[in-house]
């Protein structure tokens, strides 16, 4: 899936000149430059301790009041530099900066909501802030509201056309709004603003992919793995492509390089392990998807691929323990339910079978298999007129092997 960022500005502060004037006691100015050339060294601690007496000098001194804020958010108090930007904007309600630095500080928190109120109020004071209308625009696209981001990327686009980020972050937003060829064309746009832009190569290559213009996809992430060949996701992308292009030597290879870079990363062992089932290597796909499970043990897909794998080992109660664990974490699981239903009908429960059948259809009303194997169990059960009715609605729904029955058993 595709990603925004947003951007952070590099710290401006200000050094003001002065001149020591040796016997005199040092002025709120002078308390407030020593901070300053601290803060800028990477000395947060030590220049909010020139910060406070600079302010205790002069209570109203404001550019402490900002400078101290910074040096509180590089050492995470969060809390601490909003009480400081809150006097800042008393003495000076005018400077955008303030409200722009309170809105990052309020995602810091998880207020998104304050966020986007103090971008805004950013944005009222100088209406070409750019990187207001991103952040506020990156929060927007974040929570799903895919035309507000946009209306806020593409007024970064018009106050700034030379900067990547903004037409990167108006392709996610077109991709939101499901205009996928716009979403390309910028993409493509940052990539010509900056060609090392690997995130905006990447996500052409997912788009391109799901056109099923896999030829091209390719190529993009070949693009990519060269701009950043440490990045697992191009991998396991390119991966996906390969194996859609019937390359299945090179989509295991990119799988297995996409987990050696990111051991983490489950997607990778979770299509590994499809790729190595189809191949009938169904150990090695258990091995893939066991350890799948101890880094993402609540995601239902792994337990119910486990479980296939090993129903194709004969394992039933094994891949009967997964099934269950599948519909446990999803309940509206229906394929677990009709493993769940032959199991139950190979064992003579024809009635837990016709249950589990039940559940299948209530979930997936058009599951042509599910009519056929209820239809099955209720023939068993002798109920005839049941089965009969069930395997005429598999054959409605095109599953041949009912049709035959229809026409042999339901006159």
């Amino acid at each position: 899936m595709t990603k925004t960022f947003k951007t952070i500005p590099w710290i401006l502060v200000l050094l003001l000149n002065f001149i020591a004037i040796s016997g005199f006691a040092q002025t709120a100015e002078d308390l407030y430059n020593a901070g300053t050339e601290k803060l800028n060294a990477g000395k947060d601690k030590e220049s909010i301790v020139d910060f406070n007496k600079a302010i205790a000098v002069d209570a109203k001194y404001e550019l402490a009041y900002f400078n101290r804020a910074v040096a509180k958010t590089n050492l995470g108090d969060n809390k601490g530099a909003m009480l400081d930007y809150d006097k800042y904007i008393s003495l000076n309600p005018n400077d955008p900066d303030a409200y722009y630095r309170k809105g990052i500080l309020y995602e810091n928190l998880n207020n998104n909501e304050a966020a986007i109120l103090e971008y805004g109020k950013a944005i009222q004071k100088d209406p070409a802030y750019v990187d207001a209308y991103l952040n506020r625009g990156s929060i927007k696209s974040n929570a799903g509201d895919g035309q507000g981001a946009f209306d806020d990327f593409n007024k970064a686009v018009e106050l700034d056309p030379n900067q990547a980020l903004c037409y990167y972050n108006r392709g996610v937003s077109y991709d939101q709004l499901g205009e996928i060829d716009k979403a390309i064309a910028d993409y493509d746009k940052a990539l010509t603003v900056d060609e090392t832009y690997v995130d905006a190569a990447i996500n052409v290559g997912i788009l391109l992919a799901g056109k099923e213009r896999y030829g091209e996809a390719l190529k993009r992430f070949d693009q990519s793995a060269l701009l950043s060949p440490d990045d697992n996701t191009i991998y396991h992308e390119r991966a996906s492509t390969k194996e859609a292009l019937g390359d299945t030597a090179g989509a295991i290879a990119d799988y297995e390089k996409s987990i050696a870079l990111d051991p983490s990363y489950t997607d990778s062992y979770i299509n590994l392990g499809v790729l190595k089932y189809n191949k009938g290597d169904y150990k090695a796909a258990i091995a893939l998807y066991n350890t799948a499970i101890t880094k993402q043990p609540k995601e239902y897909l792994i337990f119910y691929n486990r479980g296939v794998a090993k129903d194709a080992l004969s394992d039933i109660p094994g891949a009967t323990a997964d099934f269950k664990q599948a519909i446990l974490l999803n309940p509206q699981d229906a394929d677990s339910y009709l493993y769940l239903g032959i199991y139950k009908y190979n064992a003579n429960n024809y009635s837990g079978a016709v249950q589990d059948y039940n559940k299948v259809i209530s979930l997936d009303p058009a599951h042509a298999l599910a009519y056929f194997n209820r239809g099955a169990a209720k023939e068993m059960l002798n109920d005839d007129k049941g089965a009969c009715a069930d395997y005429r609605k598999s054959a409605d729904l095109g599953y041949e092997d009912a049709a035959k029955v229809v026409g042999e058993q339901c006159k």
